[in-house]
């Protein structure tokens, strides 16, 4: 069956549309991510902002073998954290919910995380900066 050539060039049309509205990515902050005590492997960390979206992209080298996994939070300067999601692959993006204060959560923490089922941080740090 024949397609009519107006509805493709429409088709055609729409997508472009579509990517000229994507918005921009911005740099808003970033983070070398150094190892702690007993860990050697080194990272990085970039605050994202596309519309006031923040986005953390995180690339560290993928966890050795064994059980457990990696997992990225935000430290804050009243002891707490916010969990931001599991690290695969050496390398991920991370949306920061709405209404995280980055002034307060400005430091980036990868975690071993044991297959446990436990949600809260392990206190076994990989590696550790600073947003800046």
């Amino acid at each position: 069956m024949a397609v009519p050539a107006s509805l493709l060039v429409g088709a055609g049309l729409g997508a472009v549309a579509v990517r000229q509205t994507e918005p921009a990515e911005t740099v808003a902050a970033a983070a070398d991510l150094e190892p702690l005590p007993g860990w050697s492997d080194t990272g990085a960390a970039v605050l994202l902002d596309r519309d006031g979206e923040l986005e953390l992209q995180v690339d560290l080298p993928t966890p050795p073998a064994g059980d457990g996994f990696y997992e990225v939070w935000l430290l804050g300067t009243d002891s707490g954290a916010v969990a931001l999601g599991v690290l695969e692959s050496g390398s991920g993006r991370f949306p920061v919910p709405a209404g995280v204060d980055l002034a307060a959560y400005g430091t980036v923490d990868v975690s071993r995380e044991p297959l446990d089922g436990d949600p809260a941080h392990s206190t076994d740090s990989v590696a550790r900066g600073a947003l800046t």
